[in-house]
């Protein structure tokens, strides 16, 4: 079982946060460049919110490390995804949630409706009836 200390951890570093998010197909692995030149490659950026962005190495263009996933436009802190997530797993509510990350009750409602429908997917596919 995970725990808050670990959530921590993984939170402290942005590399190991943005590598856990990778291998749970929440961030995408592979970003290609909207003018067809290929996969992007991710680059520091310490201008970029979450430290990091793609960029084209022919036309050097650029997106979010985001593009294309469900924190695409999102101004929620990667790490306090994580924790909504960790928070969610462990039932906590709504209003407990919205005091743990001083986040507003419109972005928390929005994100466990989210998960709530990737859920009913996931059991969907199985052949199993909530």
């Amino acid at each position: 079982m995970t725990t808050i200390f670990d959530i921590q951890k993984i939170c402290s570093d942005i590399d190991k946060l943005i590598e856990l998010l990778i291998s749970k197909n929440i961030l995408m692995s592979l970003i290609f460049c909207v003018d067809g030149h290929g996969i992007m490659n991710s680059i520091r950026d310490t201008k970029a919110m979450d430290g990091y962005v793609m960029r084209c190495v022919i036309c050097r263009s650029r997106k979010s490390i985001r593009s294309g996933s469900i924190l695409a436009g999102s101004k929620l802190k990667l790490r306090q995804f994580v924790y909504l997530c960790y928070y969610w797993t462990m039932k906590l509510n709504i209003e407990q949630i919205c005091t743990m990350l001083g986040l507003s009750r419109p972005t928390i409602t929005h994100y466990v409706e989210i998960f709530r429908t990737c859920c009913s997917r996931q059991l969907t596919l199985l052949g199993l009836r909530i």
